[in-house]
């Protein structure tokens, strides 16, 4: 089997005393494998993406597993999950199948010549926080390739706006899009300490209900989004919160909890920096916790420009390294 010398910037199975590994084929179909498990959520569908065999896929899995000494994935009959110590190894699997990629790939210019426009679409908060601080190393990279970013909360039809990729939060509807999974948002519940003072009642799981609230109207629903609290250190239930404003736009639900209007559900990177400034406080943190579930969604690989691939394979790197931080 024919080997490849690949430069990538984390370790991967125990090798340290270099920035250069030699992989050989059989590894590489393992690291492709790996991916595609962490990203469909299991050995099935992995398999579909693949065009593989779910026993295919499982055997490659537990053969990486047993040369890297690592357990990759925690399995049930639902799901299959990174563990902590996967997801590291599979984060540096993806930035050495970009390298891996670009070295097999055959084209006539290199990656500093990248030339052309790329359209995405990616929700205005998220997008301000995670996207637009990762163009600017890509563009220093590639200074060839125009970037039109769409801030929009709403979804958008990819073919009617001639989108390349989207960046989607929350459950995708049914659709021959091809779905790469990021990560996580991580959501609590916050209020300005002024309305916190001012409550008759502290707030607890049981009184939720009856408390002031900003809610979060869902984009295309227009429906007030629920909060799933865990009451007695049980079974969650989801509570529809007493709304006395609204929005749409999770940033204007973050100024109107910030201006006392009532307690919100919030990213927890979005809030971060006021309560850090004390303009907001946590509110029962141990009982209301929400992950909400970021996707990259492209139309096809095959035909990809490649100026795209390249662009879709960075952002995916550096926004699932940074989406760990607030979880």
């Amino acid at each position: 089997m024919g080997t490849l010398l690949v430069s990538v910037h984390e370790p991967i199975s125990g090798h340290t005393d270099s920035k250069y590994m030699t992989i050989d084929l059989v590894q590489i179909r393992a690291l492709r494998v790996a991916v595609a498990v962490a990203d469909q959520g299991s050995f099935a569908a992995a398999g579909r993406h693949l065009n593989l065999p779910r026993a295919a896929i499982s055997r490659i899995v537990g053969q990486f597993e047993e040369r890297s000494g690592t357990r990759v994935f925690r399995r049930n009959t639902r799901k299959v999950v990174a563990t902590e110590a996967g997801e590291v190894l599979i984060d540096a699997a993806r930035r050495a199948l970009v390298e891996i990629d670009a070295a097999l790939e055959p084209t006539e210019m290199g990656d500093a010549d990248l030339s052309g426009q790329v359209r995405m679409s990616v929700s205005h908060a998220f997008g301000r926080y995670f996207v637009l601080p990762s163009i600017g190393y890509f563009r220093e990279q590639h200074p060839g390739v125009q970037i039109e970013t769409l801030l929009q909360d709403r979804l958008d039809d990819m073919i009617e706006e001639d989108i390349d990729f989207t960046i989607r939060l929350g459950p995708l509807p049914e659709s021959d899009l091809i779905v790469r999974r990021l990560g996580a948002i991580c959501s609590s519940l916050f209020a300005a300490p002024s309305f916190l003072r001012a409550l008759e009642t502290p707030v607890g799981a049981n009184t939720l209900d009856r408390v002031p609230a900003v809610g979060f109207r869902i984009p295309g629903t227009g429906r007030v989004m629920t909060w799933p609290v865990q009451v007695d250190g049980c079974n969650f239930h989801s509570i529809v919160p007493r709304s006395v404003v609204s929005s749409d736009s999770i940033e204007a639900v973050l100024d109107l909890a910030k201006e006392g209007h009532g307690v919100a559900l919030l990213p927890r990177y979005l809030a971060g920096t006021d309560v850090a400034s004390e303009r907001l406080e946590p509110v029962i943190p141990d009982q209301i916790s929400v992950l909400t579930d970021v996707h990259i969604c492209f139309r096809e690989r095959r035909f990809m420009p490649r100026r795209v691939r390249i662009l879709i394979d960075h952002l995916a790197s550096e926004i699932t390294r940074d989406l760990r931080a607030f979880l």
